[in-house]
């Protein structure tokens, strides 16, 4: 026997004996071997640490681990083993000693006799199970990004169509008194808009192309808007109850995230209710001079408002509870699931300032509170009331509209016509810079969208700004993320209107980028 470092003509047996000990000791991967008969012949302390057994457990027995997708898994690979095969990095499911899932990879070879006759099968066995996880993840990321990029390029073209049918749905409204029979359609339509709207906001929000819109929020509106379709959520096998406390107070957010932390945990709890139960959901205001259940140094200071969302389910083990949060975290079976929803959930609470607590117990159900910092000024109105134009949302001024979406630049249009605006429509930018040099009055606004064939919004603005430097802008598009304007970039005070947006929010907005002041800074 020759080993590296040692002088094979006076090395004795034991000390060679003890240098493949030692050898075997420092290897990270579990090592073992197996007779013809199936039983272990030698079983390392790495193999201890892989898979879970002691050698005491082990010597002169059939090996003890058990194939996750194939309980004679062992067998089958003895045998191919015997038959002369060498297994190359072949990958099995098992599980360890304490029942735990775990995968490796396996290398065999051969120990002959002098006549070459196999006596024994040597493997090596290495833990691939973390690897295999970050591969795992790192799929789910590369789908997660084609599928933000596709979701952003699509609610880009739908916000379009969104635009058509939600504007022409007001119009159509104020068109129809309140006891005329086609004013329940447009009503309807009106409303089934306004819900694609806000699909299509989920989508720009998983592109990652939609800003986080932070303004004040009314939990009990979010919740109450929101009940029905949380009950379909759930299920027909599931009974959701609501206790709201009638003076909940209010919280800063994007009404869209909340409204996603809420379908989250109700999705959650509905897979954790396989045969059915019971879902509860409460708000309350929590004082700072009430003690909390679980004390948190990330929580601000302050009255807090607490929403809580509890099941009777199938509960969850201390360790499945230490990693809820991470991404791609999932106790469910492949397929079911990515693992994001929770983690999610956790993400949009944190950019809230608040917190996620959770409780859960095996077989008793669980119940997550969100703790969300509470303030003292007003929610936001409610947009989903019939639109009302008040005169002073009329104007006499030029408006520059440029809009590449045919159907949408003439809703736009029409709107703006109806409340006393002259109208300069163009398709392209380079027809706006066509239209805006012919036009010899003043033009007191540039309404554009920033995304368009050939030149952009912000160009286009940059453009029209040599020949009229006092002339506002106003940028709208259906990606938030695209309508950042460029260093030097002409803003009014508006600044920017995001799609599908109501005829009455066009209309306050163009009166608010008029009646700002002037821009001043000059573009090169």
């Amino acid at each position: 026997m020759s080993v590296v470092g040692v002088n094979s003509a006076s090395c004795e047996a034991g000390t060679a004996a003890r240098i493949l000990s030692a050898l075997f000791e420092s290897v990270p991967m579990a090592v073992l071997a197996l007779g013809i008969d199936g039983r272990v012949t030698l079983w390392t302390a790495a193999a201890e640490r892989v898979l879970g057994w002691s050698e005491e457990e082990t010597l002169r027995r059939p090996p003890p681990f058990i194939g996750e997708e194939n309980p004679d898994d062992g067998v089958l690979l003895l045998d191919q083993c015997l038959n002369g095969d060498r297994l190359a990095g072949v990958e099995r499911r098992w599980r360890k000693k304490d029942g735990s899932p775990i995968e490796v990879r396996i290398w065999t070879a051969p120990i002959r006799s002098a006549d070459g006759r196999i006596e024994a099968i040597l493997a090596t066995i290495a833990d691939v199970t973390l690897q295999k996880q970050l591969e795992e993840q790192l799929h789910h990321a590369r789908k997660m990004e084609a599928t933000g990029r596709l979701a952003g390029e699509v609610a880009h073209d739908f916000n379009n169509l969104l635009m058509v049918i939600n504007g022409y749905s007001d119009l159509l409204r104020l068109d129809l008194s309140p006891g005329h029979p086609g004013r329940l359609y447009a009503n309807t339509i009106a409303e089934a808009g306004r819900k694609a709207s806000e699909l299509t906001g989920q989508l720009l929000s998983l592109s990652r192309r939609n800003r986080q819109r932070n303004e004040v929020l009314s939990p009990l509106r979010i919740l109450r808007d929101t009940e029905d379709v949380l009950q379909r959520l759930a299920g027909p096998d599931v009974q959701l109850t609501m206790h709201l406390a009638p003076q909940t107070g209010n919280v800063v957010g994007d009404a869209g995230q909340l409204q996603q932390v809420l379908l989250n945990l109700v999705l959650n709890a509905r897979d954790a209710m396989p045969l059915g139960g019971s879902l509860r959901i409460e708000t309350e205001n929590v004082n700072p001079d009430r003690p909390r259940r679980s004390p948190s140094p990330e929580l601000p200071h302050g009255p807090v408002v607490r929403i809580s969302v509890s099941d009777t389910g199938v509960g969850m083990t201390a360790a499945t509870r230490a990693r809820l949060f991470e991404p791609f975290f999932t106790s469910r079976q492949v397929g079911h699931g990515t693992g994001l929803g929770l983690y999610c959930v956790s993400s949009i609470v944190r950019r809230m300032g608040g917190r996620v607590e959770v409780e859960s117990e095996p077989g008793e159900g669980s119940c997550f509170r969100i703790l969300l910092p509470r303030v003292f000024g007003e929610a936001s109105p409610d947009e989903r009331d019939d639109p009302r134009f008040r005169r002073e949302l009329c104007g006499c001024e030029t408006v520059l509209l440029v809009e590449d979406h045919p159907n949408v630049r003439s809703l736009i249009r029409d709107t703006l016509i109806q409340h006393g605006y002259s109208v300069l429509d163009a398709h392209d930018a380079e027809n706006a810079l066509t239209v805006a040099e012919s036009h010899r009055g003043d033009i007191d606004l540039l309404l554009t969208d920033v995304i368009m064939p050939g030149m952009n919004g912000t160009n286009l603005a940059r453009r029209v700004r040599r020949t009229r430097p006092e002339i506002r802008v106003l940028y709208m598009s259906g990606c938030r993320g695209a309508a950042e304007p460029g260093p030097g970039a002409p803003v009014s005070a508006a600044g920017y209107i995001q799609k599908p947006f109501s005829a009455e929010s066009l209309l306050e907005t163009v009166r608010r980028a008029l009646e700002a002041p002037a821009p001043l800074m000059m573009l090169q």
